[in-house]
């Protein structure tokens, strides 16, 4: 085995015991409060993109997303707003390498137990992404994609642990997996 293979293991290796060790933090930061429900809510957190062809994921990386969240008074329905950033691997014709991605997502979620501390949900959104492959977001070479977002996962208290997988041109289809703290 040569050198390079070993340091793609050990990144690997890293960006995974950081995404376990934040999970474990934000984890201990949960308190046995009711939640208060708040009609606006703002979100923070990591995000990991999973290209699903085989050998596509080693450019991935750890990014960051916002979200804005709106629940709706007297309803199990919310509405999410999210921007994330994103770098995962394109395989394209015959371009094969990193793009790096905004993503602009509203989103409609369905809240299974909107009062509790445990509260599964699933939803849908629909928004643009500009991808640009091998460089900076905006540098020359971008492309706009539309896209629909199916998205799952439950809120323990603070903490929000989801996955959504995002549907749009064959060679920026991915599913993420996010953990992020609402405010």
């Amino acid at each position: 085995m040569g050198w390079h293979v070993y340091i793609k293991r050990l990144k690997m290796k890293r960006t995974k015991s950081i995404f376990i060790f934040i999970f474990a933090f934000l984890a201990i930061s949960i308190n046995a409060q009711e939640i208060k429900h708040k009609s606006f809510r703002f979100e923070v957190g990591v995000n990991y993109p999973v290209v699903l062809k085989s050998g596509s994921n080693q450019n991935s990386k750890v990014a960051v997303y916002f979200e804005g969240l709106w629940n709706l008074k007297n309803s199990p329905l919310s509405i999410e707003s999210s921007v994330s950033l994103e770098r995962y691997t394109v395989k394209d014709g015959s371009y094969n390498g990193a793009a790096n991605t905004l993503a602009l997502i509203p989103s409609l979620i369905y809240n299974c137990n909107s009062r509790g501390k445990i509260c599964p949900y699933f939803g849908l959104g629909t928004g643009v992404t500009v991808d640009n492959p091998d460089s900076g977001v905006f540098d020359p070479g971008y492309h706009f994609h539309f896209d629909a977002v199916p998205k799952v996962g439950v809120k323990i208290c603070h903490i929000d642990v989801f996955s959504e997988y995002y549907i749009t041109n064959s060679a920026y289809t991915r599913l993420v997996f996010g953990l992020g703290y609402t405010f």
